[in-house]
């Protein structure tokens, strides 16, 4: 049996080929090669920037459709336009693990969301006649009592369960005192009764919501320190 021939290429077409494959890079080709590495830094950049604020949008508008379901839970009161919720539970969550800005804006959210005609606020209500009613300085304080939270909460790295019960009392005042003051001015009432029924009814629950909360953060800030 014959052994296949060897193919012999001319010596001048070889050295065309071995020049064309040592030949160094022309100025273009590097530039474009140099364009397509900034190119692809920056396109790995945004993704990295942008994913932190896709996160932090979906975890503003968590809370805001935990807050409307809290609202869910309604229990009106004979005595007092202001409903007993659950919403507030969701208020000191927010603050307490979202912080001060992103807490504000899921309430933000979902005050906006009520406002537009989605059935949210207390009893099932909407519009944006119930903010300017008498339990509207509450839904306003949701927004200023979750920043209040947040903010008080970074302050310290590694809050305990006293500090977190402290920054939720002091959110909850600011609550109070926006919905005291839009009691006052829609019906009338001195300090003291719009007190009597604008917040005594209350205390005593949202003393347990924040007990709830303060636990739930603490829980939750372990897990995620782990």
């Amino acid at each position: 049996m014959e052994k296949p021939r060897r193919t012999r290429y001319p010596k001048s077409i070889i050295n065309v080929q071995l020049k064309r494959a040592h030949r160094p890079r022309t100025v273009t080709e590097e530039t474009q090669n140099r364009n397509t590495k900034v190119e692809l830094h920056y396109i790995r950049w945004k993704e990295y920037a942008m994913r932190p604020k896709v996160q932090n949008i979906l975890d503003a508008a968590l809370f805001s459709a935990l807050t409307a379901a809290g609202a869910l839970i309604s229990i009106p009161l004979p005595f007092s336009p202001v409903p007993i919720t659950m919403q507030t539970l969701f208020t000191y969550l927010a603050g307490a693990l979202l912080g001060g800005y992103l807490g504000a804006l899921s309430q933000l959210i979902y005050v906006l969301m009520g406002i537009v005609g989605l059935p949210v606020f207390a009893g099932g209500n909407a519009g944006f006649v119930v903010l300017i009613g008498p339990t509207g300085g509450y839904l306003l304080g949701f927004v200023l009592g979750s920043f209040t939270i947040g903010k008080l909460v970074k302050i310290k790295k590694n809050p305990s369960f006293q500090w977190l019960l402290i920054c939720m009392i002091s959110g909850t005042a600011v609550i109070y005192l926006l919905g005291v003051l839009q009691l006052m001015n829609w019906t009338g009432m001195g300090a003291a009764e719009a007190f009597a029924i604008g917040v005594f009814p209350f205390i005593l629950g949202d003393l347990l919501k924040m007990l709830v909360a303060t636990y739930i953060t603490i829980r939750i800030q372990k897990v995620l320190t782990k």
